[in-house]
């Protein structure tokens, strides 16, 4: 899972900038989908994979503490690593959880003459 959160201004913005990009590939196929948080999602749809596929789940936007520890439980990410997803003033790491990676990385580039930092969570 990859998780982005902007970080240009502090300020939280509403549910429904929080958007899961979806991409589900394997040697012959991609598909591509996104879901909006505004409204809830289908998590049973989230915890099935289809079978031989690989799921890439980018969340993007400001989302809701409570969207992204959902997310959290559904795919059984350890709390300190959501708790760490959250605070976007995390430093840059990397953590071993045994049966994943946690990576937290900042994301800079320019929009324009503006300089933006970005909060970037793999997991």
């Amino acid at each position: 899972m990859y998780l982005k959160n902007g970080i240009e201004n502090d300020e939280k913005s509403d549910e429904k900038d929080c958007v899961l990009e979806i991409t589900e590939y394997n040697e012959e196929e991609v598909r591509t989908y996104e879901v909006s948080t505004h409204e809830g999602f289908d998590e049973d749809a989230l915890r099935t994979l289809p079978e031989g596929m690989i799921r890439w789940i980018n969340l993007d936007g400001h989302c809701s503490d409570k969207t992204v520890e959902r997310l959290g439980e559904i795919f059984g990410i350890h709390p300190l690593v959501v708790e760490d997803i959250q605070d976007r003033s995390q430093r840059a790491k990397v953590e071993d959880y045994g049966d994943y990676l946690y990576i937290v990385a900042k994301m800079v580039y320019f929009r324009g003459t503006d300089l933006v930092i970005e909060h970037v969570s793999f997991v």
